[in-house]
């Protein structure tokens, strides 16, 4: 599932989500890496949590009206 959930957010935000949160790279040797500034990957870090909270909420939301139909 959280392969599904990250494949489906940009691929910029992915790679420093990737790199940070999954990984534990420091945001500032991620930066190092990806050549772009720290507060840019801070940027795509909290970006990319805040789409992966809403798609987690979107799959529950579908999951949750898919069972309530199956059960009327």
């Amino acid at each position: 599932m959280l392969a599904e959930l990250l494949a489906a957010i940009p691929a910029e935000r992915r790679e420093v989500f990737v790199l940070t949160q999954l990984m534990g790279l420091p945001y500032a040797e991620a930066a190092l890496m990806l050549g772009c500034p720290i507060g840019t990957v801070r940027s795509r870090v909290a970006r990319a949590r805040s789409s992966l909270i809403d798609l987690l909420k979107d799959t529950e939301s579908d999951s949750t009206t898919a069972g309530a139909g199956a059960a009327a």
